[in-house]
């Protein structure tokens, strides 16, 4: 897509929301307030016992692209595999009205779904069927982006990840940079070995506390892993790194009542990339991230 300032390429899902108890994620050996990959008839399993409550279109890397595109930023796209079939019609629908290119690509079988179980304390739990989400894409007429965005989960996955990796050092090789989201502590434990591949190419690091702790770091510390590192801190708001060093904090924006936190890391990001974008400094661009996540927590679901 010529002139593009932010390219994300991601797993092009539906979120599906559903309310259930600690009780129902012990039943079917979900981690709770983590990222859980399941076959779809494992999906479908716990489908059969859920009345969805919301609907739409999902994706780490798309909630940042609608988050830029809503925070003011236009030469947007997003990328990645869909199937023929009814929800990529409806991802392709989302795309339009929220004014992101569309670069997505068809292949055969079955679209990407995510069930996001919503727990009484308001945490929220994935299971996940990333169909044909998974498979490489096709990244040989891509033209590079200002920025790319991906997260850990699509970098450390076979298929995808090998064209995010190999997409990300062609940018960096060309001038571009490259906006990198860790995601899902439990997957970030089990794939410590391919941090150094996070390191080599993320010019931007995005991650909260709890996957900071998760990779063996600390607030002492985090701040070596790119040259600007946003560290989300829930209530707390953020804190921001740059060259390895503390550059300060910026305060969490009060809300009246927080809903539902899916997505607020992903609108984080994609407002902070859009003040930087605009030649806002960091600190501006942490306060921008904090006030677009305060309007995502306040509502179901990771979309305005």
């Amino acid at each position: 897509m010529k002139g593009t300032k932010l390219l994300a390429l991601g797993t092009p899902v539906m979120d599906i929301f559903y309310e259930a108890d600690y009780a129902f994620l012990k039943k079917h050996n979900l981690e709770a307030g983590c990222t859980n990959h399941l076959t779809d008839e494992q999906v479908a399993q716990i489908e059969k016992e859920l009345a969805p409550i919301h609907e739409a279109a999902g994706d780490n890397a798309r909630n940042v692209c609608e988050s830029y595109a809503k925070s003011g930023g236009r030469e947007c796209a997003y990328m990645g595999n869909v199937a023929k079939d009814e929800t990529a019609k409806k991802i392709r629908s989302n795309l339009k009205k929220n004014k992101i290119g569309d670069l997505t690509a068809n292949v055969d079988g079955k679209s990407g779904r995510i069930m996001c179980i919503i727990t009484p304390d308001k945490q929220r739990t994935f299971a996940v069927y990333l169909g044909v989400g998974e498979k490489k894409v096709d990244i040989s007429s891509l033209g590079i982006a200002d920025v790319f965005f991906c997260t850990s989960i699509t970098l450390f996955h076979p298929g995808v990840g090998e064209s995010a990796y190999e997409f990300a050092k062609k940018c960096k090789e060309n001038g571009g940079k490259v906006a990198v989201s860790l995601e899902s502590q439990n997957l970030l434990r089990e794939n410590l070995d391919k941090m150094s591949m996070v390191i080599e190419i993320a010019n931007y690091l995005f991650l909260n506390e709890d996957e900071m702790k998760a990779i063996g770091y600390d607030e002492k510390n985090v701040g070596k892993l790119a040259k600007i590192v946003f560290l989300k801190k829930g209530a707390d708001g953020s804190r921001v790194y740059k060259n390895g060093k503390v550059l300060g904090d910026a305060p969490a924006i009060k809300v009246g009542k927080v809903v539902d936190t899916t997505g607020a890391g992903d609108f984080y990001a994609g407002a902070a990339l859009y003040a930087l974008s605009t030649g806002l400094d960091e600190m501006r661009a942490a306060k921008a991230a904090n006030e677009m996540a305060a309007k995502i927590i306040s509502k179901i679901g990771a979309g305005l």
